[in-house]
């Protein structure tokens, strides 16, 4: 009886839709160990420190990258609708822009910095740390575009299976973790996640 109705659920469901939905969980298992990892090894503190790098970064992407990747989606699907099969340029147009952003945001790390109440250090990391995921969510935006759905989940996945790994690694050879030691594994898991991706 159950193997009848799953197989009744998984006719109505689009393919497209479940591997979405399946990279999605996959994301949040691997954003929950993440952070069940740093809250059991870091003082509150240095928690603390982790709290205001992840809220600046998400700042710094929602402000500036978010809003163009939807827009690219949006126009690239319009786009491919009418014909047009190759939106690469459009990509890296969009993805150009991201990057000039990120250029001028750094004049306000000396407002973040304040605003926040937080180190430069801080501010400096999440900066860039949120341009690296506006780029990421770039790429994401080009292949749900095309409807690669697989390869937009696992561009997402490769960032958090990342930072995953070398936290761990960090963690075997550093030993007492400090937010200091974590700021750049988000950083170069993002990076390698962006240019595998």
């Amino acid at each position: 009886m159950l193997e009848g109705f799953i197989r009744k659920i998984t006719r109505k469901i689009p393919r497209d839709f479940s591997y979405v939905f399946l990279f999605d969980i996959i994301s949040k298992i691997f954003t929950v160990a993440i952070t069940i990892i740093l809250i059991r090894i870091m003082s509150p503190v240095q928690y603390a420190n982790i709290v205001k790098f992840s809220t600046l970064s998400g700042l710094i992407h929602g402000i500036f990258g978010g809003g163009i990747a939807l827009s690219f989606i949006r126009y690239s699907t319009e786009l491919l609708s009418r014909g047009q099969k190759n939106t690469v340029g459009l990509h890296a147009l969009s993805s150009l822009l991201i990057v000039i952003l990120s250029v001028l945001a750094l004049f306000t790390i000396p407002l973040l910095r304040v605003a926040y109440n937080t180190s430069t250090i801080i501010v400096v990391y999440a900066t860039v740390f949120g341009f690296i995921l506006s780029l990421i969510n770039m790429n994401q935006a080009y292949f749900q575009s095309m409807e690669q759905y697989i390869k937009s989940g696992i561009i997402n996945n490769l960032r958090n299976a990342f930072i995953f790994l070398f936290l761990i690694v960090t963690i075997i050879f550093v030993g007492e973790i400090q937010a200091i030691n974590i700021f750049p594994v988000y950083v170069i898991a993002g990076l390698l996640a962006f240019v595998f991706g």
